[in-house]
């Protein structure tokens, strides 16, 4: 018996600390008075910061995103400079147009002005469009050379 008693007695003082904990806390942390944070601060301050990096975040995104677009789908020829003695290696799909100077080429490639294939390490002419068949066709320029490009291509970096 008496140590139900006691069971009880602990249990008690244990609810009413608890109980009091609480009335403090709810009466000394935030009030209508004096919150913890206000509902003017949120409207004026908080929403109107995160709506502008937000915006900011996915106007960025958006644009980006139109770029690679653009420069995947735009169909335009891209001017590109090959140095004498650097290789340009192309996807399939990908359109040369040569303007200047002295091209080989190892791959399967295929002249669209003519209608041929191009056989391996042949010299390309000028003002002729090519099309390559297959990824990983090498343009090698023996002069510097100009020429137009639509597709995916990959040119070495300029390291030297």
């Amino acid at each position: 018996m008496r140590n139900r008693l006691q069971k009880f007695v602990l249990f008690c003082l244990i609810l009413t600390a608890f109980g009091g904990i609480t009335a403090y806390a709810a009466t000394t942390l935030g009030s209508e008075e004096d919150p913890l944070i206000t509902l003017s601060y949120l409207n004026e301050v908080l929403r109107p910061e995160l709506e502008a990096k937000t915006t900011e975040t996915a106007n960025a995104a958006v644009e980006e995103l139109e770029a690679q677009i653009d420069a995947e789908y735009s169909g335009a020829f891209q001017a590109v400079s090959v140095a004498a003695g650097k290789n340009m290696t192309c996807e399939a799909g990908c359109e040369v147009l040569v303007r200047s100077g002295d091209v080989r080429v190892s791959g399967a490639v295929l002249d669209l002005t003519t209608g041929e294939t191009v056989t391996e390490n042949t010299g390309l002419y000028a003002h002729h469009l090519y099309m390559t068949a297959e990824d990983d066709a090498i343009f090698t320029a023996v002069t510097e050379t100009a020429l137009m490009v639509r597709g995916e291509y990959v040119l070495p970096a300029l390291t030297e």
